[in-house]
């Protein structure tokens, strides 16, 4: 029976540090060039995922931004895309402009996307497009009008920086009241703040890991995660590992615990489990 091993990035697979540590690196690749069938779930886009997992020899798609882009790593192409239907872009837009409140827009346009911003407001924010600024595979763009900057592009997804917890709680239901949203909202994994993201209703990681587990044919599928936006993703899963930094929501949602993302928890569970020093293990 064969197996597709999924597993989220940050707070996941990803060290505290924001990389996969050598270990994970050395261990994944020798169960990959042995034939394990293993891709990603994450909420990040192309720009920082393609740098991140350079050193793995992925064969399959990656499923990025939370299921709403399906994308062939090694050839840098976007397989499948979802966006907001244009009637509901509108109201993101509109909530946000009516409010005056500060958002990263990302808008897919032809091929290339672009992430709209009108002022960063706080050092959460600022740290975030910083990190991300200079990558050639988005463009950031500062705008004074959301809904005009979506002319002529399709939105991917609303995505909030916020130092106030209350705030970000507030919005989260803002978003969460709007029909055709998807809504999360968590604290940030590598500092203070939080992120509260709107996606497309109907498009999370476990639309993205039907269409990997398609294309691969897949039998059996064991998912790893730390957060509450891989929930959908554990639920779609045979198997759900919960990473021992894990929220208490998704320990409590796991089938099983295993070592947290500080320790490499999740290539030390595949080391196990996957196979041995040699060929895969039948599954």
């Amino acid at each position: 029976m064969s197996t597709l091993y999924i597993s989220d990035l940050d707070g996941t697979l990803l060290g505290p540090d924001a990389r996969l540590s050598d270990e994970t690196v050395t261990t994944l690749n020798r169960l990959l060039d042995a034939g394990m069938l293993f891709t990603v779930a994450t909420s990040r886009t192309p720009a920082t995922v393609i740098d991140l997992l350079s050193r793995l020899h992925l064969r399959l798609p990656a499923v990025l931004m939370a299921g709403t882009l399906l994308y062939d790593i090694p050839t840098r192409r976007a397989l499948a895309i979802t966006c907001f239907p244009d009637e509901v872009a509108a109201s993101v837009c509109r909530a946000l402009q009516n409010e005056d409140k500060e958002a990263l827009l990302y808008v897919v346009r032809g091929e290339k996307m672009f992430v709209y911003y009108r002022e960063l407001t706080g050092e959460f924010e600022r740290t975030f497009v910083a990190e991300r600024r200079h990558s050639p595979y988005k463009t950031f763009s500062q705008t004074q009008n959301y809904a005009q900057s979506i002319l002529g592009g399709q939105l991917m997804r609303a995505l909030l920086c916020l130092e106030d917890e209350a705030d970000a709680r507030r919005w989260f239901s803002i978003f969460g009241a709007m029909p055709g949203v998807l809504c999360y909202l968590y604290p940030n994994e590598y500092g203070a703040g939080f992120t509260v993201e709107a996606y497309p209703d109907g498009c999370d990681k476990a639309t993205g890991l039907a269409a990997v587990r398609s294309l691969c044919g897949a039998r059996r599928v064991v998912a790893f995660g730390d957060n509450l936006n891989d929930l959908p993703l554990f639920a779609a899963s045979d198997e759900s590992c919960a990473v021992g930094n894990a929220v208490p929501a998704v320990r409590k949602n796991a089938s099983c615990v295993i070592g947290s993302n500080a320790d490499s928890g999740v290539a030390r569970w595949l080391a196990r489990h996957a196979g041995g020093e040699g060929a895969l293990a039948a599954d």
